[in-house]
């Protein structure tokens, strides 16, 4: 099956189990939960398109969420104060320069505050990030070095950048910008909606590196930014949800407050402020499933479903 195909069962499927979900009653009790107790609801976005990125902050505003900054969460954790009614924490992770297009508009027309957690090094240099370009080359990849997307998100920093690097010599593709400029991610700073936090360098594994890797990855990502904005920061989000003990030190011990996971469920007023929780929304799709996936119900749901499938098969 070509992969035009693929996507469109997979679009079609996911549309069929969200209804299924929204009508019986699973996207509500989600969201009375989230109401209910001491938690806020943080929300991952990447690259989202402006359709969907809008209906999700219209569905937020009209179930009566709480949109809280970073610095609110902040003193949320560390003061272990109770949150309001139904807070919500957006988050947008690597700098995709289609933010300012797809994102900025409906956040500065809503007055909500957000995040944008940065990869340095695309910004600064070759304005494309890592995975991008390995789609470029993927059948160049299958045929010298005899791997795939996947397997490069589980080689060593090192080597994944000594591949990175021999396929970017190479330039027998044009490989088109992704991320923000730094007039751009100057701009966005300035807006009083939007806090800057750090995203690595190159948007790194920290489970990849070496100590001395994650120690530069980490501290250059944050002297780079600051220097570039002219503000301190003092968040991070992991790159693929992926944390460590020697990273978490290294955040601790540069002035980073609160980092980022992608772990599905929500934030917890006691929760380890390096450790925070993220439920990770679509970048494109069907609205009602993109629902479950902002309220934590499809990743557990979906699992269940593969799992009863393997069982059978």
């Amino acid at each position: 099956m070509s992969n035009n195909k693929l996507k469109i069962s997979r679009f079609i499927l996911g549309a069929i189990l969200g209804i299924v979900l929204v009508v019986f009653g699973f996207v509500r009790r989600a969201r009375i939960h989230a109401h209910a107790g001491e938690n806020v609801t943080g929300i991952a976005f990447h690259n989202p398109n402006s359709k969907l990125f809008e209906k999700t902050i219209k569905w937020l505003k009209k179930n009566k969420y709480t949109f809280i900054s970073t610095n609110e969460l902040i003193r949320i954790l560390k003061d272990r104060k109770t949150p309001p009614k139904g807070a919500v924490w957006i988050t947008f992770d690597d700098g995709w320069r289609q933010n300012l297009d797809n994102v900025i508009p409906t956040i500065k027309e809503h007055n909500i505050p957000v995040t944008f957690f940065i990869a340095s090094g695309p910004v600064m240099d070759s304005g494309y990030f890592w995975w991008r370009l390995i789609d470029y080359y993927n059948e160049e990849i299958r045929a010298v070095y005899n791997k795939n997307k996947r397997d490069l998100y589980f080689m060593s920093e090192r080597n994944r950048q000594e591949l990175l690097e021999q396929l970017f010599e190479k330039k027998s593709v044009e490989c088109p910008r992704d991320a923000m400029t730094t007039d751009e991610v100057v701009s966005i700073s300035e807006f009083e909606q939007v806090t800057i936090g750090c995203h690595t360098v190159n948007h790194a594994i920290l489970t990849d590196c070496t100590e001395n890797e994650i120690h530069f990855e980490i501290i250059e990502s944050k002297i780079i930014l600051e220097k570039l904005i002219k503000k301190k920061i003092n968040s991070f989000a992991y790159p693929n949800g992926k944390f460590n003990e020697a990273g978490k030190k290294v955040l601790e011990r540069n002035g980073i407050e609160l980092a980022a996971t992608s772990e599905n469920r929500l934030i917890h007023r006691h929760d380890d402020t390096l450790l925070v929780p993220r439920f990770t929304s679509m970048d494109e799709g069907y609205f009602l499933e993109n629902l479950c996936h902002i309220v934590g119900i499809w990743k557990p749901i979906v699992e269940k479903l593969k799992m009863f499938a393997r069982r059978i098969s």
